[in-house]
């Protein structure tokens, strides 16, 4: 993985700003260079920045023989539940996006953050690609705004500091760190008070005891230091919960290229991109598991009754998007249950 210090001299030394010429050769055409601006606001040593953004960056600047070079922002432009309007207003040329940080603005993204979607964020996330671009892009949820790839996390679990959540009952009355999105309700449908934040402030958030948790995947946990803070972790099998994430790009931006590099950064984009992104999970909440357990993080798997109860507070949740859903054009169950069967064929034919 790349460094901090390595990530931080990147951006230094490119170039910032929009599309510069580039010298002439012995009497050869010009090549326009193009230089796009990334926002990596989980921070720079993150998967999501590091391996997901900057990492397809490099394989567009070596495919585009560098005609297309990146340069990481030092500094986020606006908050993540800004992030949209940052790449639609042209503060960054490309981003990721955690859809739940957006609420209100994103329906048909809780397709994902079901409980029990699946224990492979690669899996899921060329699921999800693959029906987003079948079923849920013709919504235009995204109107504004140049999707590179749809993909979600790993299996997302409960994460506590003072008791282990054992049974439907020890969620009462916690407060929890959450993405957003359908996690919010489950959350408060089991007992607890949900917090809307982003993962990168789960340090602020635990060590101030602004919360008494945390959802989310087990890289995680180790990516933002807190293991030494979170005592208990209660794993439900197939995950609690996805988020649903995509790397977005400016509009204005893409369609100033020429062609040869739009075609560049499409062939890198979609199902490939979802792959990687989602493999690239999958690797770090191994590291993640590893971190906990040597950190004696007491782990412990969801019982048959906490399992029944998270089943049973999701079924009114799931009918109230498939009813969203409607509204926007989208058979919502299908569609959800397309996910569920293309997952389980893709997870059988691995084994």
């Amino acid at each position: 993985m790349q460094t901090t210090k390595s990530v931080i001299s990147s951006w230094r030394a490119a170039v910032t700003g929009g599309v510069f010429a580039a010298g002439l050769l012995a009497g050869a055409p010009a090549q326009a260079q193009t230089t796009l601006t990334l926002n990596g606001w989980a921070g720079p040593t993150h998967l999501l920045t590091n391996d997901i953004l900057v990492g397809w960056a490099k394989e567009v600047e070596k495919a585009s023989n560098g005609r297309i070079k990146y340069s990481l922002l030092p500094k986020a432009p606006a908050a993540p539940s800004g992030t949209v309007d940052a790449v639609m207003n042209g503060l960054c040329d490309v981003s990721y996006i955690s859809h739940g940080l957006h609420p209100g603005r994103f329906t048909l993204t809780k397709l994902v953050e079901f409980p029990q979607m699946g224990s492979s964020g690669e899996i899921n996330s060329v699921v999800y690609e693959r029906l987003h671009e079948k079923y849920l892009a013709q919504a235009g949820e995204h109107k504004g705004v140049k999707v590179l790839t749809m993909f979600t996390h790993g299996p997302g679990n409960i994460f506590t500091s003072k008791k282990q959540v054992l049974k439907p009952t020890d969620l009462a009355g916690l407060k929890l760190r959450v993405g957003g999105g359908a996690l919010s309700e489950l959350m408060t449908a089991l007992g607890a008070t949900p917090v809307v934040r982003s993962a990168s402030e789960n340090y602020e958030l635990l060590s101030n005891g602004v919360v008494d948790g945390t959802l989310t995947p087990d890289e995680t946990i180790v990516s933002y230091k807190t293991e030494k803070i979170i005592r208990y972790g209660t794993r439900v099998p197939g995950g609690l919960y996805t988020l649903s994430f995509a790397v977005i790009m400016n509009e204005k931006t893409f369609n100033s290229l020429p062609k040869q590099d739009q075609e560049v950064i499409t062939s890198l984009s979609g199902e490939r991109y979802a792959r990687l992104s989602g493999k690239s999970w999958d690797s770090m909440d191994k590291v993640g598991l590893d971190g906990m357990q040597k950190a004696g993080v007491q782990l412990a798997n969801a019982d048959a009754t906490l399992v029944a109860a998270i089943r049973d507070k999701a079924k009114p949740i799931e009918e109230a998007f498939f009813k969203l859903a409607k509204e926007k054009g989208v058979d919502g169950a299908k569609v959800l249950n397309e996910f569920r069967e293309e997952t389980r064929k893709m997870a059988g034919a691995q084994k």
